[in-house]
């Protein structure tokens, strides 16, 4: 699910970012924490989050944001 990341797994913070979620049935949720990151899965969630700052840096750089 694409949640604001609080830095988990090594996302900066306020970067909205596809998380692994815990639902508890009522409405609420929390990004499950504590798998082990490989280097290749390490390496992917780099590359995305890259992509994805640069994205807003270019929306930002456009005052859309």
């Amino acid at each position: 699910m694409a949640v604001t990341s609080n830095g988990e797994y090594g996302v900066p913070a306020g970067l909205t970012f596809g998380f692994p979620i815990v639902a508890d049935g009522k409405g609420g949720w929390k990004v499950k924490e504590g798998f082990e990151i490989n280097e290749f899965a390490a390496d992917k969630i780099k590359v995305t989050t890259d992509e994805l700052i640069g994205e807003r840096d270019e929306v930002q750089a456009l005052g859309l944001i």
